[in-house]
């Protein structure tokens, strides 16, 4: 993977994305570290970064243990969105992590990034700013704006049956985001945007390519859902999915709507079933994803959070 980019004396350390996005991880002379976001061969928008006022204040809503790190872009290159940061190694990759303190680590990861969230949720909201993409990506493709094209129009042939009109009518509500109520999310907080510390002290929240505006269970709801799934699918064994939802709502406080909470981590792994058909390709495990996306729509989603509502 290591691979030496002569024009910058940086040293490529990760690559990876899909046809929504690409993500590049270099390795700079100063051993800091390079993130940079490129749109995928389909992306249906080009990437944007938040303006110099928004990132400013976004950089404010750090706290201790957790830094926020908006993306920036450059003239040269105005659909290249670039972070800099202290690891290379997003939550995601502490899962592999077969140690007790890595599991420790990531728990205190989560907590402050709850503290993280609910600074970033009192920050007013332009009016520029547009609801969260994942949401969005599904409502479109319930009411068959791009259900026609390639793997959407598979998935849909297999899902809608099995879902029901039923199901399919309370996806599409939990998909309509109200101006009223409404603060600055993050739009798509994930384990992937996440880095527990590496060396310096502190996390670090990647957070401009899909900034919205939305409830805040939309963000918390996001990760209980990526949380859920990773346990649903029973790969990392050692980790205990529930005490990290716990140590994220922790941190983050009170106040929270636990129906929001549920209906947004459903509509997470719905997000990812989509995305994985339109933007990576197709996979017999679809018919479990399904089946397993069509119980958490009956209980709208109240065992995805249950034993991390504290």
């Amino acid at each position: 993977m290591n691979r030496l980019d002569s024009e910058s004396g940086a040293t490529l350390v990760g690559d990876y994305g899909s046809g929504l996005r690409r993500t590049e991880i270099h390795q700079l002379s100063d051993g800091a570290f390079r993130w940079t976001q490129r749109a995928g061969a389909v992306c249906p928008a080009p990437l944007t970064a938040p303006d110099p006022a928004l990132a400013c204040a976004i950089r404010a809503c750090s706290v201790t243990g957790a830094r926020w790190v908006p993306a920036t872009t450059s003239e040269l290159s105005p659909g290249v969105l670039t972070y800099l940061t202290n690891s290379p190694l997003s939550a995601v990759d502490w899962l592999d992590f077969d140690q007790p303190c890595t599991r420790q680590i990531l728990a205190t990861a989560l907590e402050n990034a709850g503290r993280a969230l609910q600074a970033l949720h009192q920050v007013g909201a332009p009016d520029s700013v547009a609801a969260p993409p994942g949401p969005r990506r599904i409502a479109c493709w319930l009411d068959e704006a791009d259900s026609s094209l390639g793997n959407l129009a598979r998935l849909a042939e297999l899902a809608w049956p099995r879902w029901g009109r039923a199901r399919l009518s309370c996806l599409r509500d939990w998909c309509i985001m109200p101006r009223r109520d409404t603060v600055l999310v993050h739009g798509f907080a994930s384990l992937g945007t996440l880095l527990p510390p590496l060396v310096a002290p502190g996390s670090e929240f990647l957070i401009g390519a899909d900034l919205a505006v939305g409830r805040p269970e939309s963000d918390l709801g996001w990760l209980l859902g990526e949380l859920h799934e990773l346990r649903w699918v029973g790969i990392h064994q050692g980790v205990d999915f529930p005490a990290l939802g716990q140590a994220l709502l922790r941190g983050y406080g009170p106040g929270c709507h636990e129906a929001a909470l549920g209906r947004n981590a459903v509509l997470r792994i719905v997000a990812h079933l989509h995305d994985f058909a339109a933007y990576a390709g197709w996979t017999k495990e679809f018919t479990r994803y399904i089946d397993f996306a069509a119980e958490l729509i009956d209980d709208e989603g109240r065992r995805a959070v249950e034993g991390s509502v504290i």
